[in-house]
């Protein structure tokens, strides 16, 4: 019995693992129209809604997880954001 309970118990939290995973999966974010399939504006309440589901609640890791996507012209948006007196480290100001 204490096998079954265990092994039931495994299976609930790997599915709430795999549910959290598969909900806080951001596509990659290109800066390009040609390769993005998502607008900036939707990627960032994507990434907020992630940061909802997943309990990331500091600026810290949603930045991370947005820096993480960026590749082609969003990396070089994101490299000069310091050129526009942005602070990359402050979530609502980027």
């Amino acid at each position: 019995m204490a096998a079954a309970a265990q092994q039931a118990a495994m299976q609930a939290a790997l599915g709430a693992h795999d549910r959290v995973r598969r909900s806080t999966d951001l596509p990659l974010f290109f800066g390009r129209a040609d390769k993005d399939t998502i607008s900036a504006r939707l990627l960032v309440d994507r990434i907020e809604t992630a940061a909802q589901i997943a309990g990331w609640n500091d600026d810290a890791r949603k930045l991370q997880e947005m820096y993480m996507i960026l590749r082609d012209r969003a990396v070089v948006w994101w490299r000069s954001l310091p050129d526009a007196g942005i602070d990359r480290a402050v979530w609502d100001d980027v």
